[in-house]
């Protein structure tokens, strides 16, 4: 989203690197076929277009987000990852056996049933916000949330706050909030906000 940031008003040979930045990232997008990044797509964009109220963005911003809701839909529709709905049953069956402290940052491997008839080993919840209710419980969880709300609401860079959004939504299905190297970038990110 930051290479967007103001696409318009950039030199001519800048807006073509960042339009070749943004074509690399839709055909890395492409070849993924991530549900995450496709849902990812849609908040950041419509972020982007709340925040921007610009209308000559909207003829774009209708065809990423409808090609975004296109790509998520048939994924989910024609076998998406069912072996996350598990994780996510694990997580909450753990967070229910402490709600308000959970058992500790990192322990969602150990903490996770373990049944005969479900062969699965993971150290994430594929949900970070689920992974974070079982490990840091509803304290934790809250604190971090209310967190992250006032740096995004208050961002003055409507892009770097998109960014922002989508890697939120992301982690709806996945855990790269989780992992230190990428919890550190996107909480230096807001912490410039």
């Amino acid at each position: 989203f930051l290479a967007l940031d103001p696409l318009w008003e950039a030199k001519t040979w800048e807006r073509w690197v960042r339009l070749l930045l943004c074509g690399t990232c839709i055909l890395v997008f492409l070849a993924i076929r991530s549900t995450g990044a496709g849902l990812a797509l849609i908040a950041g964009l419509l972020w982007l277009a709340f925040r921007l109220k610009k209308p000559r963005f909207s003829p774009w911003l209708t065809v990423l987000i409808g090609g975004g809701l296109v790509l998520s839909g048939w994924k989910i529709a024609h076998g998406w990852d069912l072996n996350r709905l598990i994780w996510w049953k694990f997580a909450l069956q753990m967070a229910a056996m402490r709600p308000w402290l959970g058992h500790g940052l990192g322990t969602f491997e150990l903490g996770i049933p373990h049944p005969a008839s479900v062969h699965l080993y993971s150290l994430y919840a594929h949900n970070t916000y689920l992974q974070w209710l079982a490990e840091l419980g509803i304290v934790g969880t809250a604190s971090i949330l209310i967190l992250i709300w006032g740096c995004i609401r208050n961002d003055a860079n409507p892009y770097r706050a998109a960014g922002s959004m989508a890697l939120l939504v992301h982690n709806l299905v996945d855990y790269s909030l989780v992992l230190p190297a990428v919890a550190f970038l996107f909480w230096m990110v807001q912490g410039s906000s």
